[in-house]
């Protein structure tokens, strides 16, 4: 298990959000593949029972993403919320290209954590792997 529940919410929401943006895109290359073996092992996702023995996710893990679309936005400080952005920041960056579709995610995601639009692209301005972009609307 992991080390705390907020963990755990934590582990079960990047995992579903970053499983949308490698999919946004409709073409998962070799680099978004490593990319979801080396942030989200297997061993992990099975240690916290979030797939099972045919690596299919479990009903534990579908109720994890639920509670932490409720939690997380509450119980996280504005710098965790950052990292995980920064997390699915290196998702849509793992094909070397930003992908509309995947950035249109990636502004989802921050809304749901409660990062406005305008903050995080301040954010991502800041960051070293990308320059400026445009990022979409929230829909």
């Amino acid at each position: 298990m992991s080390d705390s529940p907020l963990d755990e919410l934590k582990l079960a929401f990047a995992y579903h959000v970053v499983q949308e943006i490698v999919g946004a895109d409709d073409n998962l290359d070799i680099g978004e593949m490593s990319f979801l073996d080396e942030v989200f092992p297997n061993s992990t996702l099975s240690t916290a029972g979030f797939i099972d023995d045919d690596y299919r996710p479990t009903e534990r893990y579908h109720t994890a993403v639920a509670q932490a679309l409720k939690a997380l936005p509450a119980r996280l400080s504005h710098p965790q919320k950052l990292e995980l952005l920064d997390t699915f920041l290196d998702a849509t960056l793992a094909d070397q290209d930003f992908a509309r579709e995947e950035a249109a995610v990636l502004v989802k995601a921050a809304h749901l954590l409660g990062v406005r639009t305008e903050e995080l692209d301040i954010h991502l301005d800041r960051s070293e792997n990308v320059g400026s972009i445009d990022l979409p609307s929230p829909e």
